[in-house]
C-alpha cells in the first residue's frame, strides 16, 4: 500500500506526465491515505481521552490535597465552645431578616449552611439548640404559595432541634389578613408559645391581634420577657377615628420586663398589659398625645427609650406632665424633627435620672437635617426641675455649640462618663464642639479658685472630625486629668481619668501619630487608652 509516508511514490508522480494508466494507482493511494488519516485521528482521540482522564485524576488529587491542607487551618483547632460562640453570632435572628425562615428574598439560612459544612460543624450545630431557637417569618411580602408549602416542615425542624431552648420569634404582617398558606406554620409556633422568650410583632393589625389563631397565647406566655409590637395603619385614618377593640393576649406575662410598642397602632394605653412589670420601655414613632400617657401606667420603668416621639401639626397636642421617679436612664435615639427632642424635656420630670443619651439621627442612622437648634433653656430647666444627678452623658450628632456644651456640663458636676460625637464635615454643620475653648474648659486645674469642671470624670469617649482639631489642646486636657489630687480646700473628690477612647473620623496620620505619642504612655500606667481612625461614612 502506497501511503503519504512513501515519499518516493509521491515524487514520482510529478517527474513524468501522468497517463490514464496511472490514475488507478493514484486513486488507490488517496484511498489508502484517507484510511491512514482515520487511523491517526482514532489514535489522537484515544490519546486525548487518556490526557483528559489524567487531567481529571490530577484535579481530583489537587482537590484532595486542598481538603487535606485545610485541616491545618487554625479553625480546626478551635475548641467547640469558641465555634459555638461564632455560630451563635452568625445565626442570630435579628431585624435584618438575614436568618429568617421566610422573607421577601430567598436566602440560605446560616444554621443550615453550617450544619452541612462538615461532620464536626454539623455535630456542633445539632448539639447547640440555641442556634435553632430564632424563628422569623415575613408574612407581609409577595410570598408565593410554593414557598409556604415547605414552611411548616421547616418550622417543625427548628422547633425540634431547638429542643427545650427558649425561642425568639419575629412575625411581620401587613395590610392584608393572614394568608391561609401561613396558618399551619403559625399554628405550630403558637402551640410552643410557652417557650417564647422574645416576641416581635411588626406591622400588626387589630385583625391579627384578635384572630382566633393567636387566642391560645392568652395565659400561655410564662417565659416571655420582651414584647415588641408595632402596627400597620392605613394612611389618612386617624387613631381617634378607629373603633375601639379589646386585646388581652398579653395581660398575663409573669416575667415580662421589656416592652416596645407604637402607641395606638394597634395597641393603646387602655389595653390590658402588665404595665407594672415593665422595667425597659420603648416608645416608637408616634405623636406625644398617645405616647406620653403610657408613662403614667409604667410606675417601675427604669430605662426609657424614645424613637421619634413629638407633636405633629393637625394632631392632638399633649398638655400633661409626667413625674417618673423610677426612670434612671433616658435615651432619645431617633430624632427627625425638632419637637421630637423637646417633647420629653418639656413634659417630664425625672428626679432619679442618672444616664442621658441623645442621638440626632433617623432610623437609618443619618444625622437629621431638620433639627438645627439646641433648646438650651428647655434642657437646663429640665435639669433644675428634676434635680437629678447625671453620671453618664452620651451626645451624638447634636446641634450644640461648644459654649452651650460647656454650660450644660457645668450643670452636671456628678458626671463620670462622657461620650461625644460631633457632626461630620460632610453635613456642613456650623456646630463644632471639639474646639480649643472646650478643651480649655476640660483642662483640670486643681489649684484654681474656681469650681472644678467635671471633677468626677473617669471615662471619656470622643468621635471627632480631624479638620481644625487641636490635638495638642486635647492631649493637654486629658493629661491634666491623670495625675490629680483633691485640693485641700475643696470638699469635692477629684477622680483620675481611667478610660480614654478617641476616634478620628478620617485618616490623618499626623494627628493620629501625635495623639499616640502624647497619650500612649498612660496605658503603661494603668489607664485604658484607645486611639483609632475611621473613614467617614458617605450617606
Amino acid at each position: 500500500m502506497q501511503t503519504l509516508s512513501d515519499r518516493s511514490f509521491i515524487e514520482s508522480q510529478f517527474r513524468s506526465a501522468i497517463s490514464v494508466s496511472d490514475l488507478p494507482d493514484n486513486t488507490k493511494f488517496l484511498q489508502d491515505a484517507e484510511m491512514e488519516i482515520q487511523g491517526y485521528e482514532t489514535e489522537i482521540g484515544s490519546l486525548e481521552s487518556a490526557i483528559l482522564v489524567l487531567k481529571q485524576k490530577k484535579e481530583e488529587v489537587e482537590r484532595c490535597m486542598a481538603v487535606s491542607t485545610s485541616l491545618f487551618a487554625p479553625v480546626h483547632r478551635l475548641p467547640a465552645e469558641i465555634l459555638q460562640c461564632i455560630f451563635d453570632f452568625a445565626c442570630a435572628v435579628t431585624s435584618y431578616e438575614d436568618n429568617w425562615l421566610l422573607s421577601s428574598e430567598e436566602r440560605t439560612l446560616a444554621v443550615l449552611t453550617i450544619s452541612a459544612t462538615c461532620g464536626r460543624w454539623r455535630n456542633i450545630a445539632l448539639s447547640t439548640s440555641s442556634l435553632w431557637s430564632g424563628i422569623g417569618l415575613d408574612l407581609d411580602g409577595d410570598i408565593t404559595s410554593g414557598r409556604y408549602r415547605g414552611l411548616t416542615s421547616l418550622v417543625r425542624l427548628f422547633l425540634d432541634r431547638s429542643n427545650l431552648s427558649l425561642l425568639t420569634v419575629f412575625l411581620s404582617f401587613g395590610e392584608t389578613t393572614i394568608d391561609d398558606g401561613a396558618k399551619p406554620c403559625l399554628t405550630e409556633l403558637v402551640q410552643q408559645s410557652h417557650r417564647w422568650q422574645r416576641l416581635y410583632l411588626w406591622n400588626s393589625t387589630r385583625e391579627v391581634l384578635t384572630s382566633d389563631l393567636f387566642r391560645p397565647l392568652r395565659e400561655n406566655l410564662p417565659n416571655l420577657i420582651e414584647l415588641d409590637v408595632t402596627g400597620y395603619r392605613r394612611k389618612g385614618v386617624a387613631i381617634e377615628d378607629l373603633a375601639p377593640f379589646h386585646c388581652d393576649l398579653f395581660e398575663y406575662c409573669p416575667r415580662i420586663s421589656t416592652l416596645s410598642f407604637q402607641p395606638g397602632t394597634p395597641l393603646i394605653a387602655a389595653h390590658s398589659l402588665p404595665w407594672q412589670q415593665v422595667r425597659t420601655l420603648q416608645l416608637c414613632r408616634q405623636v406625644s398625645f398617645y405616647a406620653m400617657p403610657v408613662l403614667s401606667l409604667c410606675h417601675n420603668v427604669e430605662n426609657l427609650e424614645v424613637f421619634s416621639i413629638g407633636d405633629v401639626d393637625g394632631r392632638p397636642v399633649y398638655q400633661g406632665h409626667q413625674i417618673s421617679p423610677s426612670i434612671r436612664r433616658l435615651s432619645i435615639l431617633e430624632i427627625v424633627e425638632e419637637d421630637e427632642f423637646s417633647c420629653i424635656f418639656r413634659n417630664t420630670t425625672l428626679p432619679q435620672l442618672s444616664e442621658l443619651q441623645i442621638v440626632g439621627e433617623d432610623e437609618c442612622g443619618i444625622p437629621s437635617r431638620e433639627w438645627k437648634v439646641w433648646q438650651e433653656e428647655l434642657v437646663l430647666d429640665f435639669l433644675t426641675r428634676s434635680s437629678c444627678s447625671i453620671t453618664t452623658l452620651n451626645l451624638k450628632c447634636v446641634p450644640i455649640s461648644d459654649a452651650q456644651l460647656i454650660r450644660l456640663l457645668q450643670r452636671i458636676p456628678s458626671l463620670k462618663s462622657l461620650s461625644l460625637e460631633e457632626y461630620r464635615r460632610s453635613m456642613e454643620s456650623t456646630h463644632r464642639i471639639f474646639t480649643p475653648s472646650f478643651f480649655d474648659a476640660l483642662l483640670l486645674d486643681v489649684q484654681s479658685s474656681e469650681s472644678l469642671f467635671l471633677p468626677r470624670l473617669t471615662d471619656l469617649r470622643f468621635v471627632a472630625d480631624v479638620v481644625d482639631l487641636d490635638d495638642q489642646a486635647l492631649s493637654k486636657a486629658i493629661i491634666s486629668r491623670w495625675n490629680v489630687k483633691s485640693p485641700p480646700t475643696s470638699n469635692t473628690d477629684v477622680h483620675r481619668i481611667k478610660i480614654i477612647d478617641i476616634v478620628l473620623l478620617e485618616k490623618e496620620n499626623c494627628i493620629f501619630n501625635r495623639l499616640m505619642d502624647s497619650l500612649h504612655w498612660m496605658s503603661g500606667e494603668g489607664a485604658r487608652v484607645t486611639i483609632a481612625e475611621r473613614e467617614e461614612r458617605r450617606k
